[in-house]
């Protein structure tokens, strides 16, 4: 499996659809999580990433449970994904999520955001 579709799998393991911040469609159903992508090799490691997952709601709860789940997921020495020509590794970035609200203008779309380290032990 080569390191996007590894990642794309993972953002996509949560229940909830994943995309790639630049194709998130303006028709796209809450709730979702948009994640940059970028990549590395052995020479180029750790990348810090950024994602966010987006809800509906009037109150955090479900945001806050989404963070928990993503970083029970991750653990405590990190997620490791194989790939093709060795695996990523993933683990909570500093600050490892944060709650930001009144996405245009709408007070109640929630947005949490998540930063993390990602290690590419590969070979490309």
């Amino acid at each position: 499996m080569n390191k996007w579709l590894a990642l794309n799998q993972w953002f996509n393991s949560f229940g909830v659809k994943a995309y790639q911040e630049q194709t998130v469609s303006e028709t796209a159903v809450l709730p979702y999580i948009a994640y940059e992508l970028a990549f590395g090799d052995i020479d180029n490691s750790p990348l810090a990433l950024t994602f966010s997952y987006f809800e509906r709601s009037t109150n955090w709860q479900g945001c806050f449970d989404m963070s928990e789940r993503i970083s029970a997921d991750i653990g405590r020495w990190g997620k490791r994904l194989e790939v093709d020509g060795g695996y990523i590794i993933i683990q909570r970035g500093f600050v490892f999520s944060q709650p930001l609200d009144d996405m245009d203008g709408d007070k109640d779309i929630r947005r949490m955001v998540f930063n993390i380290d990602v290690f590419f032990f590969t070979s490309n």
